[in-house]
Order: C-alpha cells, then structure tokens, then sequence
C-alpha cells in the first residue's frame, strides 16, 4: 500500500480545536491561490495568502466596501461586497479586486474555482443580453482564460432562475468559447432577489478540457448545458468585476458579497468539496477523521506519516504507538493482532496497514516497529492519562522482541 502524506496544517496540530479550521483545509488541498477577502480597508493591499501571487489592490468606483460579515460560522472573518447593481455595468457604484496575471495563475490544465458568494442587490434587475457577473475572471492573452460567477434573472435566456456557471476559453472575443451553466429551479426560492436576508452559498467549479462540473452548497448540480460563448476583451486578473475593452470602466460587477475564493490547478474531490462546505457551515467533521468517513479508526493513520501520525496517534486519538486495534492501550492484544494479520518481515514492500504492525508509517511490518512503539513508551500502562514515569524498554523491549520472533517463526512453520 503507498503512503500518501498529508500536510494537515493547522486543524491537525491542534488538538484541542472544537471544529475543524477553513482555512487550514483549504491550504491542506493545495491550491495555487487563495485569497481570504478579509481586508478592512479599500486602500490597503489585496493579499493572496499561499504567497504563490504578488499582492492586487482595489478599485472602488463608488460601491466597494470591505470588512462585511464573513461566510465561514464561528470565524472572524471578513468578505467584500462589490456591488448592488445586478447587471452588465454598475452605474459608477461597484469595485472589483485587481490580481496580477501571470505566474501560478496561467492554468491551461484541470481548474477548480472555489468561493462563497450572496446575492444581494438592491433591487430585481433584469440583465442584459450577455451579462455573466464574475465571481472571478482571468485572461492573459495566451492560455489560462477561465471564469466563474452567476446570472440572474431574465438573462440570456435563462427566464425566471438564477443561473451559476463556469467557463474557459482561448482570450478571442472570435473564439467558440465553452461556457456552461446550469439553472437552479430547485434553488430558485433560495436564490430570490427579493430575499429578506441573503445567505451564503458555497460553489465550486470543476473545468477539465471542455468539460465542467459545477457543485452548489457541497452537492454536484449534475448535468450542465452550453450558455453563451463568454470570452475576455482585456488582460487581466480580476475579483467581482472586469474591465471593459477601454480597460477603464468596470463591468460584469458581481451584485453582492464574495469571501473565501480560492483556485486550483487541478479537480477537487466530492469529498473535499463537501468537507469545505462543512467546514464552513459550522458542521465540520473531527480533526482525526481524514479520509471524511465520519470514522476515526486505522484507515486514517494510514494516510499519514511524520509529525502528522504523531499528532494523530497521541493528540487527536489519545493513545500509543504499538496500539494496533486503536482501544486506547498497548498491549498483549495488540501483539495478537498484528501477528495474527502475517505481515511480519513479509517481503512485500509498502502493503502493511496500521492495524497490521506498521506504526512507524512505512508500509512495513518489521524490527523498526518494534523500535517506535516501545521507543513511546506506553506498553502495559493502560490509557493514556496521568502516567507519572515511562519504564525503560531496554530489557522489557528484548524480552518481547525475543518472544514475538519466536511466535513468527512458529507461525511461519
């Protein structure tokens, strides 16, 4: 079985957390950029926190607004409002956040676009043929062209829903550019501009070659449908708006609030879509569940290696290395566990698991074990708690190597 190391970030190391940390899962899926929108000032710098794109800055033309109530429950950040104009250009009353192009950015491969967003004009504005507010939009002349973001109601044939929809294409206003949406009729209630108080939606957008996947609240929209060629007319990078082709006036103004946006320069699993969306609505799983199987059991352990299987065996799950059946002791029963699997010094490289006798993370089943359980302390002592003193293992430890070799060559006869 091959490892798979997993940077857990901060929802791993500390332990005591009640509920996992947003953006600690965020950066643990890697992403390319990720911008946290917690400003709290126009003027100051727009801030990618990976450090992978230099900072961006603000345009207000006279609606932009920082420091609003942010998306993710139980955290204290903030989000931008961009607009409250829902149409192709925003009456001098919107701003937009300027990346800079190029770099980490220029993505020509699988994408995923990440952001929580809420609808929030002032009034039901219908939408001009060809209008598709951005959530985020990017063009650089020569590869990498894609955006995301929403259409409203009455809009390019889309009568009576609201519309989220994705796009990539090669930067030519004359290009057959992809761009897909799908039309929420059963999100159309949720999704009213004459809602009294907005919400936070969490969309996620997949893009792999011409083909595109688009996830609402933590659940795939299932089918798409082609929408109207969407394509770019200036260079540039940009957040809850574009530039015209005079590279003056702001459009497309996204018609409310934007946090958390973040990009990817590969696809999203369900389960990482899902996680994020938990994560954000306060509903996020344990720390020590990894593989989002709503168990803490083995095959987590498995999945990590280092520092990481560190913090989850005696932070996360409160117990010793050698604690092969995870009931929160070490020892005889565990040594009938392991020996009982036959993976001892089996020859086979890399197909041991936690509960088979590989403690130490390398795939293996041998002496080395041995070596890290002991070497922890822990054999005999019952559950972790208030241990005033760990036994030297030097005599203890040969004794029951001598006897387990003994056992494994027994079985082996």
């Amino acid at each position: 079985m091959k490892r798979t190391v997993l940077v857990l970030g901060m929802a791993l190391s500390l332990a005591s957390a009640a509920s996992a940390d947003y953006a600690g899962a965020i950066l643990n899926d890697g992403p390319v950029a990720y911008w946290r929108l917690d400003e709290v000032d126009v003027d100051a710098p727009l801030i990618e926190v990976t450090g992978n794109v230099a900072e961006g800055f603000f345009e207000d033309a006279g609606g932009l607004q920082v420091g609003g109530d942010g998306a993710i429950v139980g955290e204290a950040g903030t989000s931008v409002f961009f607009s409250d104009s829902f149409g192709f250009g925003c009456g001098g009353a919107c701003g937009r956040g300027s990346v800079p192009v190029g770099g980490v950015l220029d993505i020509t491969g699988d994408i995923s676009l990440e952001a929580w967003f809420r609808i929030e004009p002032s009034q039901a504005d219908v939408l001009p043929q060809g209008a598709f507010p951005r959530i985020f939009h990017y063009n650089n002349f020569e590869g990498g062209q894609y955006s995301f973001g929403v259409v409203g109601q009455n809009n390019a044939g889309y009568p009576d829903y609201n519309t989220v929809w994705a796009s990539r294409g090669d930067g030519s206003g004359d290009a057959t550019n992809l761009a897909t949406s799908f039309t929420l009729a059963a999100e159309a209630e949720t999704l009213s501009l004459d809602e009294v108080e907005p919400i936070w939606h969490h969309f996620v957008a997949l893009i792999s070659g011409n083909s595109t996947e688009l996830y609402l609240n933590g659940q795939n929209l299932g089918d798409v449908f082609d929408a109207d060629p969407v394509f770019w007319q200036a260079e540039q990078a940009s957040i809850g708006a574009r530039l015209q082709s005079d590279e003056v006036s702001l459009v497309q103004s996204f018609p409310g609030s934007i946090d958390e946006l973040a990009v990817y320069d590969k696809l999203l699993t369900p389960e990482q879509i899902l996680n994020h969306y938990n994560i954000g609505i306060g509903q996020g799983g344990e720390p020590c569940d990894i593989n989002l199987d709503s168990v803490c059991d083995a095959n987590d352990v498995d999945l990590l290696t280092g520092d990481d299987r560190t913090n989850w065996v005696v932070n996360l799950m409160n117990t010793y290395f050698g604690d092969s059946n995870l009931d929160g002791e070490f020892n005889s029963s565990d040594f009938v566990v392991v020996f009982s699997a036959g993976e001892y010094e089996d020859n086979i490289d890399g197909n041991s698991s936690w509960a088979e006798g590989d403690w130490n993370g390398d795939g293996d089943f041998d002496s080395t074990d041995f070596v890290v359980a002991f070497s922890n302390g822990g054999y005999e002592l019952g559950p972790r708690g208030g241990v005033a003193a760990v036994p030297e293992p030097s005599s203890m430890f040969l004794s029951v190597i001598g006897g387990l070799l003994a056992m494994s060559q027994m079985r082996r006869r």
